[in-house]
């Protein structure tokens, strides 16, 4: 399954929301480690933790490094065909 254009998947929001403190409605397919407050290196991790335990995969150490936005954990979760509802 993908994703809406411009549409986070409601669990991904839950995640990023809870661990960085911030209202969901803050959330966008746009949000980055740059522009959205509390993302910092140890919340990095945080929300691969997460991720990973919600979706229930893994990343390699090259992909945590590039995961830098909602959009990318998106699009890396829809490369590894994971059904993001």
């Amino acid at each position: 399954m993908t994703y809406a254009l411009n549409d986070v998947p409601q669990p991904i929001k839950t995640v990023f929301s809870r661990v960085l403190r911030v209202p969901p409605d803050q959330i966008t397919l746009e949000s980055n480690s740059k522009t959205t407050p509390n993302w910092d290196s140890l919340r990095h991790v945080e929300l691969v933790v997460e991720i990973e335990e919600v979706y229930k995969t893994s990343f390699s150490a090259v992909e945590v490094f590039a995961l830098t936005s909602v959009r990318g954990f998106c699009d890396m979760l829809v490369k590894k065909k994971i059904d993001l509802s």
